[in-house]
């Protein structure tokens, strides 16, 4: 079981994590251990139709901590227990998560660094959200620069 105390021994050795685990908990948990150890992140998440995917550099970029500062209350999440996750839904988060993946270990393309992918599978609409580095937090604020090679 992924937690605060073993994500980092999770993550570590990897060139580059892909999560798609169901719960800020967890999120948060890879996003500080991957910030820790300096390893390049592709965060995702569905329930229902709508989806949202976001790839972080460490000390290059905002991570998930940034643009996500906190979770939202409990009484105001939809989970996917009761709104489900459509298994479509799911294949093309995790097609772009794993074309993230493949841009960032290639340094081609543009990967969504600095920038939040939201879809919406009602009507494929896409919003690209911009995002930054925010001073003081927790997860990467301590993580020198890092260079670009994306």
């Amino acid at each position: 079981m992924l937690e605060r105390a073993n994500a980092r021994a999770l993550v570590t050795g990897a060139d580059i994590v892909v999560d798609c685990t169901d719960s800020f908990e967890s999120r948060y948990a890879i996003n500080a251990a991957c910030c820790a150890e300096g390893i390049d992140l592709v965060e995702a998440g569905v329930v229902a139709f709508d989806a949202l995917v976001m790839s972080v550099r460490p000390g290059f970029c905002a991570c998930y901590r940034c643009a996500f500062e906190v979770p939202p209350p409990a009484d105001a999440r939809r989970s996917c227990r009761d709104a489900g996750v459509l298994g479509a839904m799911a294949g093309v988060v995790g097609s772009i998560q794993a074309l993230e993946a493949l841009k960032i270990l290639g340094g081609v393309g543009l990967p969504l660094f600095d920038r939040l992918l939201q879809i919406d599978g009602h009507d494929m609409g896409q919003t690209i959200v911009a995002t930054s580095r925010r001073t003081g937090c927790p997860a990467c604020a301590g993580v020198a620069a890092a260079p670009s090679s994306a």
